[in-house]
């Protein structure tokens, strides 16, 4: 929220909120720069990446990076990033919920209008 005093400085709220596509193309970076300090690939035709772009949201000017292991399902070619609540509380009382790929059991298929690059 910008304060009082942008104002009288002159700075609009276009001055210091960035754009969507801003916002994307930092993601898109972000990304690249965490595969090269992993010693990744970039490209789609190297070694799985650790981080992929999963979700964005063009209104809320908000982008999600997820981890490919635990977020991705190969099962399905799909992001879980939505939570299943129910099986999520299901879970929650498991001595087995903090197994390894536990997330997925409780995690829910990302909508198809919150995917990266949806219409």
């Amino acid at each position: 929220t910008p304060v009082p005093q942008f104002g009288r400085e002159g700075v609009s709220i276009q001055d210091v909120v960035p754009t969507h596509s801003e916002v994307r193309l930092f993601a898109e970076m972000l990304k690249d720069e965490l595969a090269a300090i992993k010693g990744e690939s970039p490209d789609a035709s190297g070694p799985k990446q650790r981080y992929g772009l999963a979700c964005e949201h063009r209104h809320s000017c908000a982008v999600l990076l997820a981890q490919e292991d635990r977020w991705w399902s190969a099962d399905s070619g799909n992001w879980r990033t939505w939570v299943d609540f129910e099986a999520f509380f299901d879970r929650a009382a498991d001595p087995e919920s903090d197994a390894e790929g536990a997330q997925l059991r409780w995690s829910a298929p990302t909508p198809a209008w919150a995917l990266w690059d949806a219409p």
